[in-house]
């Protein structure tokens, strides 16, 4: 959606439009919700807001942002997010990257984009939607800023009148957190940190959110990695319905495998992080470290059951059928292999980017060279963005199929077309090998 910057107003002009009817941007004529005209300075819409006694929805956003484009799109176009929006709030976009959009997002401490903030109409913020959310969760946090309940602005007034209120404390270092400030985040810290006793003699969850926060300090600033497992333990023993625990045990077995090296514990905990959060997402990560993991330690069999259970649902992403094929050829089953592979390349049906997942896997593993050649070199010939990435696998196809001069060709294409360095120092090394296989063959 294009998005534009009208020209600014005389003063009197903007605060006779603060004041009024609100106005649509031409740009917004798409959504539901209505906006104010862009024009008026983020002033006017607070003077508007004191004006309405309501409080302001400000839309910080970019022109390359695409998320913020969806957020347009579904959540502002819901009918039901429009009549709320409409009916209780002032709503305001800004560019955060022309006129007062810079000023206004290094105030707010925007962290990325979108960036919602609510104020009131002295500016003083509310709560916040961080990152693209749906009409339903959109709708949730409207409502709780109309009701003044469970925001950060509840959580703090909260928190600082009685310190020892745990709902406020742990709710206001939620939000605190949010916000990935350095001050904030130590704020939070520190609160964690006094809420965690009380929530343990009290037998709250709340304590089970306490220890998580507990768990970043001692791992970011006292790097005491005997205690973050104690307190994991801790935590996955005794707090198991805690919001965001998948993220712990993911945590945990980081710790085991990367500072203590230690395999077997880490093995232990993703079986039994795969199996509590079986049927969701998360147990596809899981499964996905699991397999990994059993590879890595020689359980072959093991380690394709892990990536089966993945793939039951369909394929996820081209990294569990390629290390489907990798396991059944350390096997030694080579026709299994293929047989996958032919299977896999059926399900991805025209998709130029499965497809060329399935033929670099071809590549690594030494399979189907013919065929994949094939495939790469029919999307190759329809490919009129000269995608680096299909020349690529399409060259080393033609250099595993025995014509290294017909490689360098391609892989040379590929380098003129590269974007990044990466993609620059990889491509050139390749080319380097075609070329020297292919002077080689000449001599």
């Amino acid at each position: 959606m294009t998005r534009s910057i009208a020209i600014a107003l005389t003063a009197s002009l903007v605060l006779a439009a603060a004041l009024g009817a609100p106005l649509m941007a031409a740009d917004d004529s798409e959504t539901g919700t209505i906006f104010e005209d862009r024009s008026i300075p983020y002033r006017g819409i607070l003077e508007k807001a004191r004006e309405l006694e309501r409080p302001v929805m400000i839309d910080l956003f970019t022109d390359w942002c695409s998320w913020c484009d969806k957020l347009d799109s579904e959540t502002y176009a819901d009918p039901a997010v429009a009549a709320f929006m409409t009916q209780n709030f002032v709503n305001f976009k800004i560019n955060a990257e022309l006129g007062e959009g810079p000023s206004l997002a290094k105030r707010l401490k925007v962290i990325g984009y979108p960036f919602i903030v609510f104020v009131d109409g002295k500016g003083n913020e509310i709560d916040w939607i961080i990152g693209f959310v749906d009409a339903e969760k959109f709708l949730a946090t409207a409502k709780k800023i109309v009701a003044g309940a469970d925001t950060y602005a509840d959580f703090k007034a909260r928190y600082e009148a009685d310190p020892q209120d745990l709902d406020a404390s742990v709710g206001y270092a939620r939000k605190l957190e949010e916000r990935k400030d350095p001050k904030d985040q130590d704020e939070a810290w520190a609160i964690y940190g006094a809420a965690l006793d009380k929530a343990r003699e009290a037998k709250s969850p709340l304590a089970g959110v306490c220890l998580s926060g507990v768990v970043q300090k001692t791992m970011q600033v006292d790097s005491d990695y005997e205690k973050v497992v104690a307190l994991l333990d801790e935590l996955i023993a005794n707090y198991p319905d805690t919001e965001g625990i998948e993220d712990d045990y993911f945590l945990l077995a980081s710790v085991h495998t990367q500072i203590f090296e230690d395999r077997e514990k880490t093995i232990e905990i993703l079986t039994e992080a795969a199996e509590k959060f079986a049927g969701t997402e998360k147990a596809d990560t899981f499964n996905y470290n699991l397999g990994l993991e059993l590879e890595a330690k020689g359980d072959l069999d093991d380690a394709l059951a892990a990536f089966g259970r993945i793939m039951q649902a369909g394929l996820r992403h081209d990294v569990i059928p390629a290390a489907t094929v990798r396991i059944l050829i350390k096997k030694d089953q080579k026709t299994k292999a293929e047989e996958f592979c032919l299977q896999w390349r059926a399900q991805v049906g025209d998709d130029p980017v499965e497809i060329n997942a399935v033929a670099w896997c071809c590549h690594e593993n030494n399979l189907l060279i013919e065929k994949a050649l094939a495939w790469m070199k029919e999307i190759i010939e329809k490919d009129e963005d000269e995608t680096t990435a299909y020349m690529d696998t399409y060259a080393w196809l033609l250099y595993d199929s025995g014509d290294a001069a017909a490689a360098a060709e391609w892989e040379e294409r590929a380098l003129f077309a590269a974007e990044t360095d990466a993609e620059n120092e990889t491509y050139a090394a390749a080319l380097k090998i075609f070329r020297e296989a292919a002077v080689n063959k000449d001599g």
